[in-house]
């Protein structure tokens, strides 16, 4: 292939910019350790003063927050609500000491790969 290839040129651009993706991945991950760090805390502070685990208010609180921010910024408001979904109830699992298996978690992306390759998003359902 030479230089002035147009499927390289286009391959390099893709190149480019999913490592502009990889680097606000990493500024993701990062910031979803923070919040576990915080939810850990937190629930560390409901234990130690018999809070209960659910509050749903808070729940709520956080939804709508993560609603509103999709609506505002063209999001798809139903994908930020799941995201928060998932890390509520993850962190709901581990303060109650029920967190999920990590030994399967390799196993499964190839499970979530597939699901996303035949367009199954638990958003739509």
């Amino acid at each position: 292939m030479t230089s002035g290839d147009p499927e390289e040129a286009h391959q390099q651009v893709l190149r480019e910019l999913r490592a502009d993706l990889d680097a606000v991945d990493r500024i993701l991950l990062n910031a979803l350790l923070m919040r576990h760090h915080c939810t850990r805390r937190i629930g560390e502070m409901k234990k130690g003063n018999d809070i209960p685990v659910m509050q749903p208010a808070r729940v709520r609180t956080v939804l709508e927050r993560a609603t509103e921010f999709a609506l505002e910024h063209g999001l798809n408001p139903r994908a930020l609500q799941d995201v928060y979904t998932t890390l509520i109830s993850d962190a709901c699992r581990e303060e109650e000491g029920r967190s999920a298996p990590l030994d399967s978690a390799r196993d499964r992306i190839a499970v979530l790969v597939g699901g996303v390759e035949r367009g199954a998003h638990p958003s739509d359902r």
